[in-house]
Parts: structure tokens; sequence; C-alpha cells
């Protein structure tokens, strides 16, 4: 509903509930807000090695669908991508913790959001400037993407920052971290904030891992079962390509 964004936010950097978490506001308008303590080094190490098992080899090279539903290689994002949608990583402690810990702070139920999406960033990769909202999803059971929790989960010798240049705000990789920021307006929820296009700056030094949790107005995971989610974004447990992202726009 109109107003539900600003009193997330609100409630989010002043109940003594995420203190710990550490929030601290970069912009209000629109809303961008920094977890440094969101995980403990423990936590984000342990979701890396789910990442990285069996060699790496879940990672899979970025692909945009063309028309007639044909997927290629990304000339937008460069880094490597997974969904833990499936057993030996959705069932795993840490990443229900984290799931759990996102339903906290946006109070939003977990059937909302997208299965967790794990990132790679070698030295040289990036993200192009680009915006998580999917506006086919509008006329969809699972509703647009609202909420892009961001979660660092490696340190990153040089680069990586996350840069918002409608805000002029980069922020600094950092283990632990994460980044919560609304991809709709407060006053018109299934609307585009253009403000929050954003952009993965290319990794100078080190390995940047992180992971995306995208939260829908409506139940996402309901829709995925009935393949009603539009827009190719995560597929449901188990279904479709184990990497695919929204055609560009």
């Amino acid at each position: 509903a109109p107003g539900d964004i600003d009193a997330m936010f609100t409630r989010a950097i002043s109940s003594p509930d995420f203190a710990a978490w550490q929030p601290r506001v970069l912009s209000r308008d629109p809303w961008l807000v920094v977890f440094d303590e969101f995980m403990s080094a423990a936590e984000a190490d342990e979701l890396v090695r789910i990442a990285t098992r069996d060699g790496g080899r879940h990672f899979q090279g970025s692909q945009d669908v063309r028309v007639g539903g044909a997927f290629e290689s990304s000339r937008r994002r460069t880094s490597s991508t997974q969904w833990c949608a499936a057993a030996g990583c959705a069932n795993e402690s840490v990443v229900a913790a984290v799931r759990e810990r996102v339903e906290r702070v946006t109070g939003v139920p977990q059937t909302n959001a997208e299965p967790p999406q794990l990132l790679r960033y070698m030295p040289g990769e990036a993200y192009h400037l680009h915006h998580d909202y999917i506006a086919d999803q509008r006329q969809l059971p699972c509703g647009v993407r609202v909420y892009t929790h961001f979660i660092y989960l490696s340190d990153v010798e040089g680069g990586g920052e996350t840069h918002f240049p409608q805000l002029d705000i980069a922020v600094q990789p950092r283990k632990g971290r994460a980044v919560l920021w609304a991809s709709t307006r407060s006053d018109a929820p299934e609307e585009m904030d253009v403000r929050t296009l954003h952009r993965a700056a290319p990794v100078e030094r080190g390995i940047k891992y992180s992971a995306n949790v995208w939260v829908h107005t409506h139940d996402f995971m309901g829709a995925a079962a009935r393949a009603c989610v539009g827009g190719n974004p995560a597929p449901p447990p188990s279904v479709g390509p184990a990497d695919a992202e929204p055609a560009p726009r």
C-alpha cells in the first residue's frame, strides 16, 4: 500500500530489533540503508563455501534472454551466478537464516522472496547500469520486485563498489555488510523508482562474492510453482536454467 515502503525503512533504522546489524542511512529519498553487521564473518564464509561447493561448478556465466526465448552470454553482466533454489544450498541453515532476517527487516513473508541469487565477480568483471524492476510482472500473480537486499560475502581488495549514479552514492564491499533499497516508489509501490538504477563497478583486485534477495509485492514462490512469474527472474526450485535474468529494457 502507499506509504508502506517509508514505514518499513523508518522501522528498520529505528527499531532496537535491528540495532545489532548497525543500520546506516545513506539516502532517505529514495531510501538506501546499509547494515554493516547483517551477517557474521563466519556466516558469510559458510555461504561462500556453499556457493563454491563441488569446485564452483554451480556458477554459470550470466545470460540475457533474447527475442524467441534463446539465451546468450550477457554483455551487461560479466559475473557468474547461481540460484540457491535446490538441495545443497536452499536447505542449508545459513540460507534459512538469511531469508528469515530479510523477512524480519522488510516485514514481508518469505514466500514473496525469490530464492537467493549467489554471485561471483572475478577481477575485471562488472555489471553495467541496470534496474531490478521488471515491468511485465505488474500484471502477474507475483507482483513486481519491490525490495533488493544485497549482501557482501567477501572483502574486496580493490573495486567492486555498488554505485547509484543518480544518488552519487557508492557502497564499498565488506564481508557481512548488506544494502537494502526499494525498486518502487513509496507513494506508488507498483511503479519503478528510476533513482535506484545502479551498477556493480569492476573488481580490480580480489574476488567479490555476494548475494541478492529480491522481495516481491505478492507471493513469488506460489506463482513460480505455476510458472507465472514472467520476465525470466529466478526459476522455481529445480526448474529452468541455473542462471537467468530479465531481458534488457
